[in-house]
C-alpha cells in the first residue's frame, strides 16, 4: 500500500493557563507527575519570559482507506498579552490549529472566539498572498480543532463554566465560516487516557485531509 507522507505545522493556541503545554507533553508521552513538575518550574521562572515551545511527533493514520504518515511540528504558543506580536507571526505558520480553552474559565472561551481564531485566519491569509497557489486558497480559512480542557473541574451549576452545548454551537458557527466541519473535543489533560488525548492529532489530521479535498489540492 502506498503512503502519503506529509510534514505539517500544528499550532496550539489559546490563553495562558488553559493547558496547551500539558496537552502537548501528554502527546509526547510524558507522565502527569513529570508534567506537573515541569509546569511548576516554568511558573516560578517565567516572569516576563516568552514561553514558546516546539516539538516533533510522527504519527500514522488511515483516512478514507489511504495511509498517511505525518510528521507534526507542534508550536505551543505563549498566551501572555505581552507576547502577542510574536504570537501573531507564528500563527501564520500553521497548517492546522488546535484552539484550546479552559472550560472552567469562560473568558478563555470568549477570547478564543473573539481574538485567537479570527487572528489565526487573518495571519494565514496574509501568508498565502505570496503563495503560487494563492488563487486556490484565497478566502479559504484554515482548518482547526476546538479543544475544551479541564473537564474534570467543570461544574454544571457554575455560570463561569462553559457547557457542552455552547462549545457545540461555536463549532457549528466556525464550521459555517470554514465551509467544513470544525471538530471539537472535551478533555482533561490530567485524567484522560493517552488514547483519548491522541484524538486531538487524529482530528487535526482528518480536518487537514478534508480541507485539501475541499479546495481541490493534493498538498499545501
Amino acid at each position: 500500500m502506498s503512503v502519503i507522507r506529509l510534514q505539517l505545522t500544528l499550532v496550539f493556541m489559546g490563553d495562558s493557563g488553559v493547558g496547551k503545554t500539558s496537552l502537548r507533553l501528554r502527546l509526547e508521552g510524558q507522565p502527569w507527575d513529570d508534567i506537573v513538575k515541569f509546569i511548576a518550574g516554568e511558573m516560578t521562572q517565567r516572569g516576563k519570559k516568552l514561553t514558546i515551545y516546539s516539538s516533533s511527533i510522527m504519527r500514522d493514520y488511515y483516512i478514507n482507506a489511504v495511509r498517511y504518515e505525518i510528521l507534526w511540528t507542534i508550536y505551543d504558543l505563549a498566551g501572555q498579552d505581552y507576547a502577542r506580536e510574536v504570537i501573531e507571526s507564528l500563527l501564520g505558520q500553521g497548517r492546522v490549529a488546535v484552539a484550546v480553552f479552559d472550560v472552567t474559565r469562560r473568558i478563555t472561551f470568549e477570547n478564543l472566539r473573539d481574538w485567537w481564531i479570527p487572528k489565526y485566519w487573518e495571519k494565514i491569509e496574509e501568508k498565502r498572498r505570496s503563495s503560487k497557489l494563492y488563487k486556490s486558497f484565497h478566502g479559504r480559512k484554515a482548518p482547526l480543532v476546538l479543544v475544551g480542557n479541564k473537564i474534570d473541574l467543570r461544574r454544571e451549576d457554575d455560570p463561569d463554566h462553559v457547557k457542552t452545548e455552547e462549545i457545540s454551537m461555536l463549532a457549528e458557527q466556525l464550521s459555517e465560516k470554514l465551509g467544513l466541519e470544525v471538530p471539537y473535543i472535551e478533555i482533561s489533560a490530567k485524567e484522560s487516557d493517552f488514547t483519548y488525548v491522541e484524538k486531538i492529532l487524529e482530528l487535526a489530521a482528518n480536518a487537514y485531509v478534508k480541507w485539501l479535498a475541499l479546495i481541490g489540492e493534493k498538498e499545501y
